[in-house]
């Protein structure tokens, strides 16, 4: 028996132990898990040091990979209102009398056992395990390599809660070998979980037979209508690409209505270009402002994650939607 099927197989054992647990004794173990995220600030940042060492600091992904107070504050806080949150065991989602005295129910189960594979930010594993906890569940993690210590650091955390929950309910692989070796196990993985770009997700859909919950990439775009308040669309439009530009929710595509292409693309140039963000464009985008690069097709669909955007002049909002779906 291979080490990684040994470990599913706790895991497996742990979510049959998970899956009885009252939401009483769910919510505690959130509520200590945020403790401790909360009490060991200072031993998650130095691992999380020790991970930018070794990053590159022009990489959209090293934004990711960056560990500070404020985002440890806010993951204490979401774990927090997870525990608030309704308990999703259990719920009648329909009933259905079939005959007399005889009630068809069909309530929310947890799913099992979950392999869940993502890249290089390493507070995914709070959130992750948070939800895992709520919903009743075990799971299998394998991180980004880059994040290494900031990830060993927060299940060391996790090595806290087994006594609270059960023993190998969540635990971390290492190497790629060992996600091949975790696909191949199913009859012991309910559900996988890529998260991650698109190559990610082909890789494992290609890679399973497994159900996987998989995405596309987080293309998303912003549509400047002829009506628009032209200060607030700069705002919107400028915070949407900078704020957070390797988010999978940041701004990739900005669609422009003709009628006040001219005057907004004037002013938008000149702001994009004192942040750093790099414009591609479309031909009439060119045209309105030289300095633009030249758009290509894939342009129209690449999730740049950094500080580059496609922009396209459209005539009204049907053509913007008609971009979107194409």
């Amino acid at each position: 028996m291979t080490d990684v099927r040994a470990r599913l197989l706790k895991t497996r054992e742990a979510f049959y132990k998970m899956s009885a647990l009252p939401v009483q004794r769910r919510n505690a173990a959130l509520e200590k898990f945020a403790g401790l995220i909360d009490r060991e600030r200072a031993m998650l940042l130095e691992a999380n040091k020790k991970d930018l060492e070794n990053g590159d600091r022009a990489s959209p992904l090293y934004q990711r990979l960056k560990l500070d107070d404020e985002k440890l504050t806010v993951l204490v806080k979401g774990i927090r209102d997870i525990v608030a949150a309704e308990d999703p065991v259990g719920r009648v989602l329909s009933r259905t009398l079939l005959d007399d005295g005889l009630v068809l129910e069909r309530k929310s189960v947890p799913i099992g056992v979950l392999g869940i594979i993502f890249e290089s930010r390493p507070d995914v594993i709070p959130q992750i395990l948070s939800l895992v906890i709520k919903s009743g569940n075990a799971c299998v993690l394998k991180g980004g390599r880059e994040a290494a210590h900031s990830n060993a650091a927060f299940m060391k955390l996790v090595g806290e809660l087994d006594s609270d929950l059960a023993p190998g309910w969540a635990q971390l692989l290492e190497t790629r070998q060992d996600v091949a070796e975790m696909l191949a196990q199913s009859d012991l993985l309910d559900l996988v979980i890529p998260r991650g770009g698109n190559q990610l997700v082909q890789m494992v859909m290609s890679s399973t037979k497994v159900p996987v919950l998989g995405h596309a990439d987080g293309v998303c775009h912003l549509y400047v209508h002829a009506s628009a308040d032209i200060s607030m669309a700069m705002k919107l439009a400028i915070d949407g690409k900078t704020q957070y530009p390797s988010a999978c929710n940041s701004i990739e595509t900005l669609l422009v209505d003709r009628a006040v292409a001219p005057s907004f693309l004037k002013v938008f140039e000149a702001e994009a270009k004192r942040l750093g963000v790099r414009l591609k464009g479309c031909a009439e985008t060119k045209r309105l402002t030289p300095s633009v690069e030249d758009a290509s097709e894939a342009d129209w669909r690449t999730e740049y994650g950094d500080l580059t955007l496609a922009v396209r002049v459209v005539g009204g909002v049907d053509e913007a939607i008609a971009h979107i779906n194409r």
